[in-house]
């Protein structure tokens, strides 16, 4: 017991001690301490990548929005020639206005089936008009030059039997009216199948 007490003990003794809450210390705050440090640093070195990837990108901030406007001009200025699909009526209405503006009398108006392709869709109507041989020519020609997209196919006329030389109403004339419709719908699933 007297060699407990001796002054060389008790110093170890405090010198362990001392060790001891040292490592203690060490491993509960330090370690801890490092440990939230180095997931800070990992942190910071990620978000520092984005941000230069970031930077990176928006260097050229003013050139993209150019772009851009640009790009949504253009997209406006085609949207008018490939209408929505709600707008066949004015389409329809506008068919109408340009044969009565040609003097072309419209005796028939079938519309057919529409026919998906890959971006838009075809909407035909067959029709059958009557009028003047040149009448006839002026309401394709305003078919063709319309602000919408639209083509006439299956073009086919003849004579009128039996018309006297005062009528304006020559020729009978059976062609098919495209319009072509935007469809939405393809961009985002790829397409409609032909």
């Amino acid at each position: 017991m007297e060699k407990l007490k001796s002054p060389i003990v008790i110093w170890l003794l405090a010198v362990i001690v001392y060790v001891l809450t040292f490592l203690f210390l060490w491993n509960s705050v330090y370690a801890s301490k490092s440990r939230e440090l180095k997931k800070v640093e990992s942190q910071y070195k990620t978000q520092y990548t984005k941000v230069q990837n970031l930077r990176d990108y928006v260097k050229d901030y003013d050139r993209i929005i150019r772009e851009k406007d640009s790009l949504l001009a253009l997209w406006q200025e085609t949207q008018k020639y490939l209408p929505q699909e709600e707008k066949m009526e004015e389409w329809l209405a506008q068919i109408t206005g340009m044969a009565i503006t040609s003097g072309v009398q419209i005796t028939g108006f079938k519309p057919q089936a529409a026919r998906p392709k890959e971006l838009y869709v075809e909407y035909p109507v067959s029709m059958d008009v009557q009028g003047g041989f040149h009448e006839l020519g002026t309401f394709i020609s305003f078919i063709a030059n319309s602000e919408r997209i639209m083509s006439v196919e299956n073009l086919q006329i003849e004579r009128l039997s039996g018309s006297d030389k005062e009528s304006q109403q020559t020729v009978r004339g059976r062609l098919t009216v495209i319009c072509y419709i935007y469809n939405p719908a393809a961009g985002v699933s790829g397409g409609a199948k032909k």
